[in-house]
């Protein structure tokens, strides 16, 4: 955990999670083990992260969501939806830009 994380009430990190500098993680989240949270990445309450997943640089995650296992959240994204496992998506509102595959 680096300097400027934040880490909410009721949340649960996994082993080997990475959390950047300024990262902010709500309440009640779950965070898979082997995860990387990038500079500035927000996941709001009540979400749930998968093992191994990536969230980029300044990435926002809205409150109610899931990550899936090995899915990639892409730096500046604003999630609004799920993202599936091994799904990479983008943008803001982030939309799905690779399926199926790890896209790290």
């Amino acid at each position: 955990i680096s300097a400027g994380v934040i880490v909410a009430a009721h949340a649960v990190l996994g082993r080997h999670v990475f959390c950047n500098r300024g990262v902010r993680i709500g309440h009640h989240t779950r965070v898979g083990d082997f995860t990387t949270l990038q500079p500035g990445a927000n996941l709001a309450g009540l979400i749930v992260v998968g093992e191994a997943a990536y969230v980029g640089m300044g990435a926002i995650v809205t409150e109610r969501l899931s990550v899936g296992s090995g899915a990639t959240v892409a730096a500046g994204a604003v999630v609004l939806h799920d993202v599936a496992p091994r799904t990479m998506v983008a943008g803001n509102p982030a939309v799905v830009k690779k399926e199926g595959v790890d896209a790290r």
